[in-house]
């Protein structure tokens, strides 16, 4: 059906397209290039977008959308950052605890029924401060993990460690492994789902273990549990990190 329609641009969760680019991978099958994959609806990671180019052959671009203000910002070929639609939205980062991040405050410019003043998206992001060379003046933002509760609170300074940043860190080196959720509970406990057996998942564990020791001083508190799957969203997106305080 993918040849048979042949697309020229793929946009799509990350989440579903990489299982989609698994498949292909496994069945040896080869697709015709794209022009361009679109990310949207989820946090972008660094493997997945080398998986895409890789199996679909395009360039990959990171969009930051939502049902209320439809498309809010998106990377340019220099893929140093999201440019904000300042023709269509005004886009504020109110600070939230320590680090770079804050919440991201949107007044759209278009919605003449019912606009949206400054408002609280419930998503985190960050200032850009600097001119991309593509030569766009735009704003630029840094969304590296989308919902707040994206982000994982450190017992060790109480700042916030962003669900992306945190993935690519346990995951781009180490053992094969298949999909995993960490979901802190508390500020020093963190539950971390791991689809497969305990024998199977053994050097996973014992990986997971030592980066995260590292990366919270020993200062978390780490339960494992193994599972065939892990359920995606209500809404069909799925989330590695989640925090639920």
């Amino acid at each position: 059906m993918y040849r048979r329609f042949n697309p020229s641009l793929v946009r799509a969760f990350p989440s579903a397209l990489h299982r989609f680019c698994e498949y292909v991978e496994r069945t040896g099958a080869e697709l015709p290039p794209v022009k361009a994959i679109i990310s949207v609806g989820e946090s972008l990671h660094d493997h997945q977008r080398e998986v895409f180019k890789r199996i679909l052959k395009g360039d990959v671009f990171n969009c930051y959308v939502s049902r209320e203000t439809a498309n809010m910002a998106c990377e340019c070929s220099e893929h140093s950052g999201l440019h904000v639609a300042e023709e269509m939205i005004y886009l504020e980062i109110s600070p939230q605890g320590t680090g770079d991040y804050g919440d991201i405050l949107v007044t759209d410019l278009y919605n003449m029924g019912m606009p949206f003043i400054r408002y609280r998206i419930q998503d985190a992001a960050r200032l850009i401060d600097k001119k991309c060379s593509c030569g766009k003046a735009h704003k630029m933002i840094g969304i590296d993990a989308g919902r707040l509760s994206d982000f994982l609170i450190s017992p060790v300074d109480g700042s916030f460690i962003s669900g992306s940043s945190l993935t690519h860190h346990l995951l781009a080196e180490g053992p094969r492994m298949g999909r995993i959720k960490l979901i802190q509970s508390s500020p020093n406990q963190l539950r971390i789902l791991v689809t497969g057996n305990e024998s199977i998942c053994a050097e996973a564990r014992d990986h997971l273990k030592a980066r995260i020791d590292i990366l919270f001083q020993g200062k978390m508190s780490l339960d494992f549990e193994y599972t065939e799957n892990i359920p995606l969203l209500d809404s069909g997106k799925f989330s590695v990190v989640e925090r639920r305080f």
